[in-house]
């Protein structure tokens, strides 16, 4: 039985929460050109991320580059979505999947974060590497993982398969208890 409801691990130097469910949008689009990139950047009134492994956010909501012409976007419902994508791309070839409960996001913030993400992440964390803004796909306690890095603070959001919601809220218990 999967596990619902509020998950919480409060320490001193460290707080884990499952974040509540937000909509999550996958975007491809073929042959991603400046003009394109561009159009989507004031469709959705932010600065388009161009480069690899980083993101933009703006009013609530966040676009997460996650490979050539793939992204993340995070907080818009996504019809609304797929309206402002449209009116921004046209006639270019371009899909937004709708994985809004296929993932689970949670969030692990203060001085304990970094050591705790790196127990089972092979990623290096350290602000000169992963700045703020920054994400990355990558393993974490050998379940695929999104790992974002969203603004200045000791803050990173880590977004999985829905269906490893349980085994992550126990691994993430048991090594905060460590």
């Amino acid at each position: 039985m999967a596990e619902t409801g509020t998950f919480e691990i409060l320490q001193e130097d460290l707080v884990v929460r499952q974040l509540p469910a937000k909509p999550f949008g996958h975007l491809r689009l073929r042959r991603p050109d400046p003009e394109a990139l561009a159009a989507l950047g004031v469709a959705f009134g932010l600065a388009w991320p161009v480069q690899p492994n980083t993101s933009s956010a703006a009013s609530g909501v966040s676009v997460l580059w996650l490979g050539p012409g793939e992204w993340a976007l995070v907080g818009m419902v996504i019809d609304a979505a797929r309206r402002r994508t449209a009116l921004a791309l046209g006639e270019r070839l371009h899909h937004l999947a709708d994985v809004s409960d296929g993932r689970v996001a949670f969030s692990l913030d203060g001085p304990g974060s970094r050591d705790l993400i790196a127990t089972s992440c092979s990623l290096d964390l350290h602000l000169r590497a992963f700045a703020p803004g920054q994400c990355a796909q990558t393993l974490f306690a050998q379940c695929p993982v999104l790992i974002h890095h969203p603004d200045e603070s000791d803050r990173f959001d880590l977004v999985f398969d829905v269906g490893h919601r349980a085994y992550i809220r126990r691994w993430l218990a048991d090594a905060a208890a460590r």
